[in-house]
């Protein structure tokens, strides 16, 4: 068995005789393979909770239409489990099993309803930043399925957002995409962005909000939350009038580097998820950011 964290949307559609299965998660999914002779007849049993790297909040939320989908090569052609999903507390974590099995292949959590279960527009890469006379946002989203369009709003406060312009989704395939626009108005110095991605069933998620200040001349300054950590992963919000490759590390209080990337930061106010280790315990953590010339630190604790 081997748990793998990509689309299982972008393996393949449901096949028509699935019915009522609706969708399949756009993020994880499990292989499972017989390996030697005879032919067993199992339990599949698959969790969730919400420190998954699928969303920032819990995304799954309904008992009763949760199931488990398997993949036959080419579609998802069948699902069990449906009613078994059991969870302390439900709905941030727990299972659910499909008995029986005789067939493998890849499994995932699936749902039997459009409106409920693994749902989850994963924003990553948001930024905001001046561009000459204009601003420029720009913003990923890992997993695109089911998305009408996404819609910018502005805000000259930080409080109440107004929709500013929108753009369509491009492909839907549960893949990687990415998108930018511009905003031509900024009479104001100080303007917060948030991406609202619509569903085509009505639903829809924001992103995290970012800030371009034209008027600050602090050069650096660094925000992560939420703080504490709930879970496993936190956002981290930087601020740089200067276009610089940064370094970004996480260290334990005891002073062990536990975590690396290199950020590309064009400039102006970004922010970005972190999906820290799962062997990381609970205590006091030091994130570090480190440009040429200037090294930037913020404390933040693991629940």
């Amino acid at each position: 068995a081997e748990f793998i964290r990509a689309s299982a949307t972008a393996l393949g559609s449901i096949a028509p005789g699935a019915s009522p299965l609706h969708h399949v998660s756009n993020c994880e999914y499990w292989d499972i393979d017989e390996d030697g002779p005879g032919a067993p007849t199992v339990d599949v049993i698959l969790s969730w909770s919400n420190f998954s790297n699928c969303s920032l909040i819990p995304y799954v939320n309904d008992a009763a239409t949760l199931c488990i989908a398997h993949f036959n090569g080419t579609q998802w052609d069948s699902y069990g489990g449906l009613g078994s999903a059991v969870g302390a507390p439900w709905p941030t974590a727990g299972t659910l099993t499909w008995t029986g099995v005789s067939v493998f292949s890849p499994f995932s959590l699936g749902s039997t309803s459009f409106a409920t279960n693994p749902l989850p527009v994963k924003f990553t890469a948001i930024k905001a930043y001046p561009v000459g006379n204009r601003n420029k946002i720009e913003w990923t989203n890992l997993t695109e399925t089911a998305i009408d369009k996404y819609e910018i709003e502005r805000s000259t406060d930080g409080i109440s957002f107004a929709a500013m312009s929108s753009v369509n989704a491009r492909t839907n395939t549960g893949g990687k995409e990415e998108y930018d626009a511009f905003d031509d108005n900024i009479a104001f110095a100080t303007i917060w962005y948030r991406i609202k991605a619509k569903n085509i069933d009505g639903s829809s998620m924001y992103s995290a909000v970012v800030k371009v200040n034209r008027g600050d001349k602090d050069d650096t300054k660094l925000v992560v939350y939420p703080n504490p950590v709930v879970g496993k992963q936190l956002t981290l919000l930087f601020y740089s009038s200067r276009n610089e490759n940064y370094t970004v590390r996480i260290f334990s209080n005891s002073g062990q580097q536990v975590y690396s990337t290199n950020w590309n930061h064009a400039g102006g106010s970004a922010s970005r998820s972190i999906e820290l280790p799962a062997s990381l315990s609970s205590g006091y953590y030091h994130l570090q950011v480190t440009g040429s010339d200037k090294t930037l630190t913020s404390k933040f604790v693991i629940q």
